[in-house]
């Protein structure tokens, strides 16, 4: 019996592939972390969401949550909203979203993102 290899781009994504996806998503959960680690300091939590992960993801998150947009979020409004964005129900008993909500929450403001990116005009500003 002859074993012949998979042509390219056929099955299983080999390690390279595999490699990158590893590094992204690493990358993406430090900086959770590090949102996380600063949301429990009583002084992180205060801080604008903003300053932290930039001006346009607080924009996208504030209109997917309220419905408009609103720039002034603390560290703490942002990753609540976060977590409720990834399934955290917000009831009274529930406490903080944990880590999980938070992820799923990242892994969907991720293509509103690219689709705010692409959709916002970038022709005739400086």
């Amino acid at each position: 019996m002859t074993v012949r290899p998979k042509p390219a781009g056929r099955g299983r994504p080999g390690r390279p592939a595999l490699a990158a996806a590893v590094g992204i998503t690493t990358v993406l959960a430090v900086g959770l972390l590090e949102w996380r680690d600063r949301a429990r300091t009583p002084a992180g939590q205060e801080d604008p969401a903003a300053d932290v992960v930039g001006p346009p993801v607080v924009r996208v998150l504030s209109v997917w949550r309220l419905g408009v947009a609103r720039s002034g979020w603390t560290v703490r409004e942002f990753l609540r909203a976060l977590g409720r964005s990834g399934g955290h129900m917000n009831r009274p008993s529930d406490g903080v979203p944990g880590w999980q909500a938070r992820w799923r929450g990242l892994r969907k403001l991720r293509p509103m993102l690219a689709y705010d990116k692409k959709s916002t005009p970038t022709c005739g500003t400086s």
